[in-house]
Protein backbone atom coordinates (compact mmCIF):
# COMPACT_ATOMS: atom_id res chain seq x y z
CA UNK A 1 0.00 0.00 0.00
CA UNK A 2 2.79 2.56 0.86
CA UNK A 3 4.51 2.06 -2.89
CA UNK A 4 1.35 4.00 -3.89
CA UNK A 5 1.44 7.54 -3.71
CA UNK A 6 -2.03 7.60 -1.99
CA UNK A 7 -0.71 5.08 0.54
CA UNK A 8 2.02 7.59 1.57
CA UNK A 9 -0.46 10.38 1.74
CA UNK A 10 -2.68 9.38 4.35
CA UNK A 11 0.04 7.52 6.03
CA UNK A 12 1.99 9.71 8.03
CA UNK A 13 2.72 8.32 11.16
CA UNK A 14 2.04 4.25 12.34
CA UNK A 15 -1.06 4.45 13.99
CA UNK A 16 -2.10 5.27 9.82
CA UNK A 17 -0.68 2.54 8.50
CA UNK A 18 -2.31 0.40 10.92
CA UNK A 19 -5.83 2.31 9.94
CA UNK A 20 -5.12 2.07 6.23
CA UNK A 21 -4.64 -1.71 6.01
CA UNK A 22 -7.69 -2.26 8.01
CA UNK A 23 -10.11 0.13 5.75
CA UNK A 24 -8.54 -0.39 2.97
CA UNK A 25 -10.23 -3.32 1.74
CA UNK A 26 -14.04 -1.72 1.94
CA UNK A 27 -12.86 1.78 1.37
CA UNK A 28 -9.71 1.48 -0.82
CA UNK A 29 -7.18 4.96 -0.29
CA UNK A 30 -9.41 7.94 1.01
CA UNK A 31 -8.85 11.30 0.35
CA UNK A 32 -6.93 12.19 3.09
CA UNK A 33 -5.66 11.64 7.00
CA UNK A 34 -8.83 12.26 8.04
CA UNK A 35 -11.56 10.85 5.87
CA UNK A 36 -9.66 7.92 6.86
CA UNK A 37 -10.08 7.89 10.49
CA UNK A 38 -13.98 8.77 10.03
CA UNK A 39 -14.25 5.80 7.44
CA UNK A 40 -12.29 3.39 10.82
CA UNK A 41 -14.56 5.28 13.21
CA UNK A 42 -18.13 4.48 11.62
CA UNK A 43 -17.06 1.25 10.68
CA UNK A 44 -16.58 0.50 14.61
CA UNK A 45 -19.91 2.34 15.90
CA UNK A 46 -22.40 1.43 12.70
CA UNK A 47 -23.09 -1.97 14.94
CA UNK A 48 -23.90 -0.09 17.83
CA UNK A 49 -25.12 3.16 16.30
CA UNK A 50 -26.93 2.25 13.20
CA UNK A 51 -29.42 5.06 11.83
CA UNK A 52 -28.22 7.18 14.62
CA UNK A 53 -24.87 7.48 13.27
CA UNK A 54 -24.77 10.91 12.40
CA UNK A 55 -25.64 11.98 16.12
CA UNK A 56 -23.26 10.07 17.93
CA UNK A 57 -20.01 11.60 15.05
CA UNK A 58 -21.81 14.84 16.20
CA UNK A 59 -21.42 13.98 19.98
CA UNK A 60 -17.84 12.78 19.72
CA UNK A 61 -17.27 16.29 17.95
CA UNK A 62 -18.38 17.95 20.97
CA UNK A 63 -16.37 15.88 23.33
CA UNK A 64 -13.08 16.49 21.29
CA UNK A 65 -14.07 20.08 21.62
CA UNK A 66 -14.49 20.11 25.28
CA UNK A 67 -10.99 18.05 25.53
CA UNK A 68 -9.02 20.48 23.71
CA UNK A 69 -10.63 23.25 25.55
CA UNK A 70 -9.33 21.19 28.67
CA UNK A 71 -12.88 20.85 29.97
CA UNK A 72 -13.84 17.75 31.92
CA UNK A 73 -16.12 15.43 29.73
CA UNK A 74 -19.55 13.80 30.49
CA UNK A 75 -20.92 11.45 28.08
CA UNK A 76 -24.89 11.34 28.16
CA UNK A 77 -26.19 8.10 29.11
CA UNK A 78 -27.23 7.06 25.46
CA UNK A 79 -23.71 7.76 24.30
CA UNK A 80 -21.46 5.35 26.15
CA UNK A 81 -22.58 2.04 24.38
CA UNK A 82 -20.91 3.61 21.43
CA UNK A 83 -18.09 4.87 23.42
CA UNK A 84 -17.58 1.50 24.60
CA UNK A 85 -17.47 0.37 20.76
CA UNK A 86 -14.32 2.24 19.98
CA UNK A 87 -12.19 -0.39 21.29
CA UNK A 88 -10.66 1.12 24.43
CA UNK A 89 -10.10 4.50 22.08
CA UNK A 90 -12.18 6.56 25.21
CA UNK A 91 -12.57 5.46 28.85
CA UNK A 92 -15.58 6.45 30.17
CA UNK A 93 -15.67 5.74 34.10
CA UNK A 94 -18.79 4.86 36.46
CA UNK A 95 -19.43 8.60 36.87
CA UNK A 96 -20.10 8.87 33.17
CA UNK A 97 -16.84 11.07 32.95
CA UNK A 98 -14.79 10.61 29.63
CA UNK A 99 -11.00 10.04 29.20
CA UNK A 100 -9.40 10.33 25.80
CA UNK A 101 -6.75 7.68 25.72
CA UNK A 102 -5.29 8.28 22.34
CA UNK A 103 -4.49 11.92 21.93
CA UNK A 104 -5.07 11.56 17.76
CA UNK A 105 -8.22 10.15 18.29
CA UNK A 106 -9.38 13.68 20.45
CA UNK A 107 -7.97 15.61 17.54
CA UNK A 108 -9.71 13.96 14.94
CA UNK A 109 -13.18 14.80 16.79
CA UNK A 110 -12.05 18.09 17.92
CA UNK A 111 -11.56 18.52 13.85
CA UNK A 112 -15.06 17.16 13.39
CA UNK A 113 -16.32 20.16 15.53
CA UNK A 114 -14.27 22.79 14.07
CA UNK A 115 -14.91 21.78 10.46
CA UNK A 116 -18.63 21.93 11.49
CA UNK A 117 -18.80 24.94 13.55
CA UNK A 118 -15.75 26.86 12.07
CA UNK A 119 -14.31 27.26 15.42
CA UNK A 120 -11.02 27.74 14.61
CA UNK A 121 -10.51 31.64 14.81
CA UNK A 122 -8.92 31.27 18.66
CA UNK A 123 -6.26 28.48 17.56
CA UNK A 124 -2.74 29.03 19.38
CA UNK A 125 0.46 28.60 17.52
CA UNK A 126 2.32 28.54 20.54
CA UNK A 127 0.18 24.82 21.31
CA UNK A 128 1.60 22.27 19.62
CA UNK A 129 -1.96 20.26 19.35
CA UNK A 130 -2.88 23.05 16.69
CA UNK A 131 -0.51 22.29 14.40
CA UNK A 132 -1.82 19.03 14.22
CA UNK A 133 -5.83 19.64 14.54
CA UNK A 134 -5.91 22.13 11.74
CA UNK A 135 -4.75 19.84 9.06
CA UNK A 136 -6.97 17.54 10.02
CA UNK A 137 -9.68 20.21 9.67
CA UNK A 138 -8.49 21.45 6.46
CA UNK A 139 -9.23 17.88 5.52
CA UNK A 140 -12.68 17.81 6.50
CA UNK A 141 -13.38 21.25 4.23
CA UNK A 142 -14.92 21.08 0.79
CA UNK A 143 -13.69 25.34 0.39
CA UNK A 144 -10.85 25.88 3.33
CA UNK A 145 -10.00 29.18 2.17
CA UNK A 146 -11.94 30.68 5.39
CA UNK A 147 -9.41 28.67 7.87
CA UNK A 148 -6.27 29.45 5.51
CA UNK A 149 -7.13 33.25 5.72
CA UNK A 150 -7.66 32.33 9.39
CA UNK A 151 -4.20 30.96 9.42
CA UNK A 152 -2.26 33.38 7.49
CA UNK A 153 -3.93 36.42 9.37
CA UNK A 154 -3.19 40.44 8.79
CA UNK A 155 0.43 40.37 10.07
CA UNK A 156 3.38 39.39 7.84
CA UNK A 157 3.43 35.64 7.27
CA UNK A 158 5.58 33.87 9.55
CA UNK A 159 8.17 30.75 8.77
CA UNK A 160 5.82 28.97 11.15
CA UNK A 161 2.34 29.86 9.67
CA UNK A 162 3.62 29.26 6.15
CA UNK A 163 4.53 25.51 7.36
CA UNK A 164 1.42 25.14 9.05
CA UNK A 165 -0.91 26.17 5.53
CA UNK A 166 1.66 23.83 3.97
CA UNK A 167 0.70 20.77 6.08
CA UNK A 168 -3.43 21.98 5.37
CA UNK A 169 -2.98 21.86 2.10
CA UNK A 170 -1.14 18.66 1.94
CA UNK A 171 -4.57 16.84 2.87
CA UNK A 172 -5.83 18.30 -0.87
CA UNK A 173 -5.33 16.36 -3.78
CA UNK A 174 -6.12 19.21 -6.26
CA UNK A 175 -4.67 23.16 -5.98
CA UNK A 176 -7.12 25.65 -4.16
CA UNK A 177 -7.99 28.74 -6.10
CA UNK A 178 -5.83 31.31 -4.64
CA UNK A 179 -3.94 29.65 -2.44
CA UNK A 180 -1.61 26.89 -3.83
CA UNK A 181 0.81 28.88 -6.16
CA UNK A 182 1.54 31.30 -3.25
CA UNK A 183 1.72 28.68 -0.55
CA UNK A 184 3.95 26.35 -2.60
CA UNK A 185 6.49 29.40 -3.40
CA UNK A 186 6.24 30.49 0.41
CA UNK A 187 7.53 27.05 1.54
CA UNK A 188 10.24 26.77 -0.97
CA UNK A 189 11.43 30.82 -0.41
CA UNK A 190 11.17 29.22 3.42
CA UNK A 191 13.15 25.85 2.83
CA UNK A 192 15.88 27.99 1.18
CA UNK A 193 16.53 31.06 3.57
CA UNK A 194 15.70 29.24 6.51
CA UNK A 195 18.08 26.22 7.21
CA UNK A 196 16.05 25.59 10.19
CA UNK A 197 12.65 24.37 8.56
CA UNK A 198 14.61 22.98 5.21
CA UNK A 199 14.42 19.30 5.44
CA UNK A 200 10.74 19.63 7.26
CA UNK A 201 10.27 21.45 4.45
CA UNK A 202 11.60 19.24 1.40
CA UNK A 203 9.85 16.47 3.66
CA UNK A 204 6.73 17.78 2.99
CA UNK A 205 6.87 18.92 -0.43
CA UNK A 206 7.85 15.34 -1.56
CA UNK A 207 4.38 13.63 0.49
CA UNK A 208 2.04 16.20 -1.14
CA UNK A 209 3.04 15.58 -4.55
CA UNK A 210 -0.52 15.10 -5.96
CA UNK A 211 -1.36 19.02 -5.21
CA UNK A 212 2.51 20.08 -5.78
CA UNK A 213 2.26 18.61 -9.55
CA UNK A 214 -1.29 19.69 -9.67
CA UNK A 215 -0.50 22.96 -9.39
CA UNK A 216 2.96 23.58 -11.34
CA UNK A 217 0.64 22.15 -14.29
CA UNK A 218 -1.88 24.72 -13.91
CA UNK A 219 0.87 27.62 -13.51
CA UNK A 220 2.34 25.81 -16.87
CA UNK A 221 -0.74 26.48 -18.64
CA UNK A 222 -1.14 30.39 -17.55
CA UNK A 223 1.30 31.76 -20.40
CA UNK A 224 4.44 33.35 -19.74
CA UNK A 225 3.37 34.34 -16.11
CA UNK A 226 2.79 30.58 -15.05
CA UNK A 227 5.71 29.46 -16.74
CA UNK A 228 8.15 31.84 -14.97
CA UNK A 229 6.36 30.74 -11.50
CA UNK A 230 6.94 27.54 -12.56
CA UNK A 231 10.49 27.80 -13.20
CA UNK A 232 11.39 29.95 -10.35
CA UNK A 233 9.80 26.67 -7.96
CA UNK A 234 11.26 24.17 -8.73
CA UNK A 235 14.99 25.48 -9.38
CA UNK A 236 14.81 26.32 -6.12
CA UNK A 237 13.72 22.15 -5.00
CA UNK A 238 16.74 19.49 -4.46
CA UNK A 239 17.02 17.61 -7.53
CA UNK A 240 15.50 14.71 -6.07
CA UNK A 241 12.32 16.59 -5.99
CA UNK A 242 12.78 19.04 -9.55
CA UNK A 243 13.94 16.44 -11.64
CA UNK A 244 10.75 15.01 -12.86
CA UNK A 245 9.24 18.44 -13.52
CA UNK A 246 12.19 19.79 -15.25
CA UNK A 247 12.01 16.87 -17.24
CA UNK A 248 8.22 17.02 -17.90
CA UNK A 249 8.92 21.00 -18.85
CA UNK A 250 11.64 19.74 -21.38
CA UNK A 251 9.98 17.73 -23.26
CA UNK A 252 6.26 20.15 -23.56
CA UNK A 253 5.72 21.41 -26.90
CA UNK A 254 3.01 24.09 -25.57
CA UNK A 255 5.62 25.53 -23.55
CA UNK A 256 8.10 28.48 -24.92
CA UNK A 257 11.39 27.34 -26.05
CA UNK A 258 13.12 30.30 -23.12
CA UNK A 259 11.10 27.85 -20.33
CA UNK A 260 12.11 24.68 -22.14
CA UNK A 261 15.89 25.81 -22.90
CA UNK A 262 15.97 27.03 -19.18
CA UNK A 263 14.72 23.58 -17.85
CA UNK A 264 17.79 22.10 -19.67
CA UNK A 265 20.02 24.34 -18.57
CA UNK A 266 18.87 23.70 -14.93
CA UNK A 267 18.98 19.22 -15.93
CA UNK A 268 22.81 20.16 -17.03
CA UNK A 269 23.87 21.71 -14.01
CA UNK A 270 22.26 18.71 -11.85
CA UNK A 271 24.63 15.96 -10.52
CA UNK A 272 22.19 13.28 -9.94
CA UNK A 273 22.71 9.42 -10.67
CA UNK A 274 19.10 9.28 -11.99
CA UNK A 275 19.25 11.86 -14.79
CA UNK A 276 21.29 9.66 -17.64
CA UNK A 277 18.71 7.33 -18.06
CA UNK A 278 15.79 9.17 -17.29
CA UNK A 279 17.21 11.30 -20.14
CA UNK A 280 17.45 7.85 -22.37
CA UNK A 281 13.75 6.97 -21.53
CA UNK A 282 12.63 10.18 -22.55
CA UNK A 283 14.60 10.30 -25.87
CA UNK A 284 12.77 7.44 -27.09
CA UNK A 285 9.53 9.25 -27.02
CA UNK A 286 7.96 11.39 -30.14
CA UNK A 287 9.27 14.69 -29.49
CA UNK A 288 8.68 18.12 -31.31
CA UNK A 289 12.30 19.56 -32.72
CA UNK A 290 13.14 21.55 -30.40
CA UNK A 291 12.08 18.34 -27.50
CA UNK A 292 14.52 16.23 -29.48
CA UNK A 293 17.44 18.70 -29.84
CA UNK A 294 17.33 19.06 -26.12
CA UNK A 295 16.92 16.28 -24.79
CA UNK A 296 20.07 14.78 -27.25
CA UNK A 297 22.30 17.69 -26.45
CA UNK A 298 21.60 16.37 -22.53
CA UNK A 299 22.41 13.33 -23.31
CA UNK A 300 25.65 14.00 -25.05
CA UNK A 301 26.73 16.64 -22.60
CA UNK A 302 26.34 13.82 -19.83
CA UNK A 303 28.52 11.16 -21.64
CA UNK A 304 30.98 13.40 -21.38
CA UNK A 305 30.59 14.18 -18.03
Amino acid sequence: LLNDGRGRLVAERFADVAILAATYPTHGFSANRVRMYAAAVDRALRPIAGADLPKVRTALAGLGYAWLQGEQIKAVYWLQPSLVALNGLVQVDQRGLVRFRSPLFALFCAALHLAAHHAWHDFDLDNPLWHELLPLTAGLLADPAPLYNAIRGNRPLTSQRVLLLGRCLREHHVPIAGWSAAIIRALVHVARHEPAYTEQIWHLLESMESVVSATIAEQLSNGSEGEAWALQVVRSMPSHLALDYLLDMLSDSRLSYNTRQSAAQQLFAMHDVQLTPRLISLAQRQHDDWGQLLVNYLLAQNSHA
